[in-house]
């Protein structure tokens, strides 16, 4: 394991040998294989940076999400050279990249993966402690003082929402409790009506939405694994940073759209 400069942004990679025990009938590494890489890959980061065995010991990280991308295939005795960040820390999560490269630093695999910090009693998020934020933030480079957004300026608005949302969904619960959650809290916050639709038989059916209806302005697609499985529409237009800010809303909420709405559909407009 290394602090590494040579694929930025990461500053880590951790090196492995493909084993023969790690390959398919293909004679080319296993996609899930690809995982127990990245895991050992986040160990040797968080044991450089002193908090692999930080904290207390009633919490504990659990996995939230993995998304996976394969671009090349590795064979046996192949080195790799696996290389791991953390993107950012939320109130009760982190999310971590990955790539697993060759021996010329292309490409075979990369993933994200989000975390979050429990209670071990209770099973439920708690907030991530100060000194590992800031362990995590001097490593990766970000400034530990950085000037708060006014919460009633565009910015603060757009980040204002996407933590919100974020917080909503680290409370976990039921799909439709968060959804409707997530569309009162982006009405609220953008002042305009807002309602997510779902992709059902080859159609659209509305699901939740908050605040009063007006013709639409915007819609946000929601995608998972690569197929649309939803939408977020809006009474008022975006700038290209509110796109930005409601990017990652939908991907926020991706998850719990895949079972669609089991109401039969909420008329937006009755």
């Amino acid at each position: 394991m290394a602090v590494s400069d040579r694929k930025p942004p990461f500053r880590f990679s951790n090196v492995t040998r493909v084993g023969f025990d790690e390959t398919d009938a293909q004679g080319v590494v296993y996609y899930g294989r690809y995982l127990p890489y990245f895991d050992r890959a986040r160990v040797e980061y968080l044991r450089h940076l002193g908090l692999l065995h930080a904290g207390p010991a009633d919490r504990e990280f659990v996995m939230r999400a993995n998304r996976v991308e394969y671009h090349a295939p590795a064979r046996f005795d192949d080195l790799l050279e696996v290389y791991v960040r953390c993107e950012r820390i939320g109130t009760s999560s982190a999310v971590f990249q990955f790539a697993a490269c060759d021996d010329r630093g292309g490409d075979l695999c990369t993933a994200e993966q989000v975390v979050v910090l429990i209670d071990r009693a209770t099973r439920r998020p708690v907030t991530v402690g100060e000194a590992y934020r800031s362990a995590v933030d001097l490593f990766e480079g970000r400034s530990a003082a950085v000037a708060p957004v006014p919460d009633d300026s565009p910015a603060g608005r757009r980040s204002g929402a996407v933590d919100a949302v974020e917080r909503i969904v680290n409370r976990e619960g039921e799909a439709d409790e968060i959804l409707r959650q997530a569309v009162a809290t982006i009405a609220k916050r953008f002042d305009t009506f807002c309602g997510i639709r779902f992709v059902e038989d080859g159609g659209m059916i509305d699901g939740p939405s908050a605040g009063s209806f007006r013709d639409l302005q915007a819609v946000v697609p929601i995608s998972y694994d690569g197929s649309s499985v939803a939408e977020i529409a809006l009474g008022t237009e975006l700038v290209d940073d509110d796109r930005d800010a409601m990017a990652r809303i939908a991907e926020l909420l991706s998850p719990y759209c895949l079972v669609g709405w089991d109401t039969g559909g909420e008329p937006w407009n009755p």
